[in-house]
């Protein structure tokens, strides 16, 4: 891994949504440690795809990610490096993971309702379209 930091910011500005949209189009391998509210979490991406997750609460892989998508407010930085540990054990699709995250925060009481709604809806437009 990197000594420094690649991208590092604030939630708010920048959701990980966004961030990982960055990632997933620029083929970024490396970890992503998030800090919201004096929680810990972190996603790793190996060429842009979201392989593994921890959150706060030791949730592993795919609930972890999904937690972690679901903070708004706190502190990330990412930083570039080759993939390490136990491989991959998140094995869909980093948009679909996304999907998943939203659907998962418009079920429960994560977030507004409105806020879901645009986010999926933000998520759902940069998809490809797929002709069958």
């Amino acid at each position: 891994m990197s000594a420094r930091p690649v991208i590092m910011g604030e939630l708010g500005l920048l959701s990980l949504f966004d961030l990982a949209q960055l990632l997933l189009l620029n083929g970024a391998s490396g970890l992503l440690h998030v800090s919201s509210e004096g929680r810990k979490g972190w996603l790793r991406f190996d060429r842009g795809q979201i392989t593994d997750a921890l959150d706060a609460n030791a949730s592993e892989a795919l609930d972890a990610a999904c937690a972690v998508f679901a903070w708004r407010h706190g502190t990330f930085e990412f930083r570039a490096g080759k993939p390490s540990g136990e491989g991959r054990r998140i094995h869909q699709a980093t948009e679909g993971l996304m999907l998943e995250a939203a659907r998962r925060m418009a079920a429960g009481t994560l977030t507004s309702e409105a806020y879901t709604r645009a986010l999926l809806e933000r998520i759902r437009a940069r998809q490809p379209v797929v002709q069958a």
